[in-house]
């Protein structure tokens, strides 16, 4: 799920173990429209840990073409 000031995104309940292809489906699935529901259109900022199937090199090319900031978590956070 994800937050702003204004409201709640797309909640999505995970009954599985997920990998990197799970998660990118899930923000191919539920982050645009989550943007569209809270109203950030191009003044938001996207952040995650540092879990290995946040940082996979799938997710982070797919988060450059599709979100306008990722903050960098520090590792060991």
């Amino acid at each position: 799920g994800c937050m702003a000031a204004n409201g709640v995104g797309d909640l999505v309940f995970i009954e599985n173990t997920m990998n990197k292809t799970d998660y990118l489906n899930i923000l191919k699935n539920n982050l645009p429209s989550s943007v569209e529901k809270l109203g950030l259109h191009r003044s938001w900022i996207f952040q995650q840990d540092n879990d290995p199937k946040h940082t996979a090199k799938v997710v982070k090319e797919w988060l450059l073409h599709h979100t306008p900031n990722v903050l960098d978590h520090p590792p060991q956070s």
